[in-house]
């Protein structure tokens, strides 16, 4: 998030802007020493400036993210871009040879974090818009799938087609089974009719071959006594 580098950036700024102060306070007090020192004085107060106008960016954007939660995204890039023009100045004067930040020192280091942390503004910026490309395509991309419509939705007609079809096709079925079950009921019934009418040829066999058998026995009889007559 872009919020911790402009709190660090108000942080940077005010130190710059401390510290030109104090050292245009102790080199420049008087006219004379102005016109004596020159571009020295000068470009202190360019370090002035700079560090209060750096201030007053970072602390507008950072009162906006905490109040807010979030600033406007082309007015924070705008706050970004002319801190980093500032800066670009603030590091070719201040810390020249001539000028107050040339020695190693608070002025000196400040001013260069300074200037990298408007470079990690610019990409926290630009992350951010790369982030809202992303969720906007997202979205896009959720609108295009298909949704449903009143096209799309079985209506009550329909259904009842459908349950009609099911119970006819239930039917059906229930048909052919009761038909199957009544085809092997006749099935056995033919089958048990036809081991009945076996059984009684086979009896009727029987009283045929007693009656034969009966016949033979009076023949004999009837020889034996046409027998006993002679």
């Amino acid at each position: 998030s872009s919020f911790t580098y402009w709190a660090a950036l108000l942080l940077t700024s005010l130190i710059v802007m401390g510290t030109s102060s104090e050292i245009y306070g102790r080199n420049c007090a008087s006219i004379a020493e102005v016109n004596r020192q020159e571009p020295y004085c000068g470009r202190g107060v360019l370090a002035i400036t700079v560090g209060t106008v750096g201030v007053i960016f970072s602390l507008i954007i950072v009162a906006m993210k905490i109040t807010l939660g979030a600033a406007p995204f082309l007015f924070e890039v705008g706050m970004g871009g002319l801190m980093f023009l500032f800066y670009v100045i603030e590091i070719i004067y201040v810390t020249d040879i001539q000028g107050p930040g040339s020695p190693l020192g608070n002025l000196y280091y400040f001013s260069w974090i300074s200037f990298m942390l408007t470079f990690m503004v610019g990409k926290a910026c630009y992350e951010d818009f790369v982030e809202a490309q992303d969720i906007i395509e997202q979205q896009q991309n959720a609108g295009e799938r298909t949704v449903p419509t009143l096209a799309n939705v079985p209506t009550d007609s329909d259904a009842g087609f459908g349950m009609e079809d099911d119970i006819e096709i239930e039917s059906q079925s229930h048909g052919s089974s009761s038909g199957n079950a009544s085809q092997g009921a006749t099935t056995v019934h033919h089958k048990n009719t036809s081991s009945r009418n076996l059984d009684k040829g086979q009896n009727q066999e029987e009283e045929d071959g007693v009656v034969v058998s009966k016949k033979d026995a009076a023949a004999a009889q009837d020889g034996v006594d046409e027998d006993d007559i002679l």
